[in-house]
């Protein structure tokens, strides 16, 4: 680093940013071999014992005990954990509107655990957090109930573990990205969006006379603020469910249909076949390469 100060956002920005935790555990990894695809939420691992390889199309990188890793945003990158690993894992979303992380992930991140205590205590009180919940599955994209006093609790940790991660990133020269001013009408819209159920699907004519534009102007409004419509803003939110139900709950596939608004099991099955390339029986088996 250069000894400059931290560069911060403007303090109106911050409420801006989607935070969600997916899931968090220690232990051994849910999959030794695993694909990843775009716009699934950002993994963070601790490695306490075993070692993992990163595969990407003409590289290959090996990280070891000891390690903090954030992966690089890359599409078919394999992770390949050795069989004797035990780690730290946390799924989490940390982005803006656009879709932006909060830090960049064009690159790998690896951080000696030693250089970030505050790291590794806020990753173990996250876990006690979610699994004080015995029930608790990583598929809050589908707005699954919790306790009101569970669900302040773990966003309290959510808080300390974001703060700990900002912290760790800026050891590493980074900082977070800027979010460019967006449109109140378009703030308005996204938060219509966010706070819907999929079982009830936003519908553009609604949101467009909720802010006093017109269908095309709201979509011209969206495109020039965020580079996509209203619709497809929703959709990429309920590919990004769909994915994280299939492969990472225990819900049946008629459940998961349901919570996503689907009419049918057969019209989900050939929506499904049509987003990743494969069934959804087939990625919830695991080793399908998606996207």
């Amino acid at each position: 680093m250069n000894g400059a100060p931290p560069r911060d956002l403007e303090p109106d920005s911050w409420h801006h940013l989607h935070l969600r935790v997916v899931w968090a555990y220690q232990g051994a990894p849910v999959y030794l071999r695993w694909t990843h695809f775009t716009g699934f939420p950002i993994p963070a691992w601790y490695l306490m014992q075993g070692e993992l390889t990163m595969t990407f199309a003409n590289s290959s990188e090996t990280i070891r005990a000891g390690m903090w890793y954030f992966p690089p945003e890359y599409t078919g990158a394999v992770q390949s954990f050795s069989k004797d690993t035990q780690l730290l894992s946390i799924r989490f979303i940390a982005e803006w509107p656009t879709g932006a992380p909060l830090f960049d992930r064009s690159r790998g991140v690896r951080i000696p655990a030693q250089e970030v205590p505050e790291l590794n205590e806020a990753a173990e009180r996250l876990i006690m957090a979610i699994e004080e919940t015995s029930h608790y599955q990583p598929v809050a994209f589908l707005g699954l109930q919790e306790s009101a006093s569970h669900y302040f609790r773990t966003q309290g940790r959510l808080y300390d573990w974001l703060a700990a991660y900002t912290a760790a990133m800026r050891t590493q020269g980074l900082e977070p990205n800027p979010i460019h001013h967006l449109d109140e009408r378009v703030i308005r819209a996204l938060t219509k969006i966010d706070v819907s159920h999929f079982r009830e699907p936003v519908r553009e004519e609604m949101l467009a006379r909720m802010v006093g534009l017109s269908r095309s102007q709201l979509n011209r409004l969206f495109m020039a603020n965020l580079g996509q419509t209203p619709m497809e803003y929703w959709e990429k939110k309920r590919v990004q469910a769909a994915h994280l139900a299939i492969t990472r709950s225990r819900q049946s596939l008629k459940e998961i249909a349901y919570h996503l608004g689907f009419a049918s099991q057969s019209y989900f099955s050939t929506w499904v076949k049509k987003r990743f390339g494969a069934s959804a029986r087939q990625m919830r088996r695991g080793g399908i390469p998606v996207y």
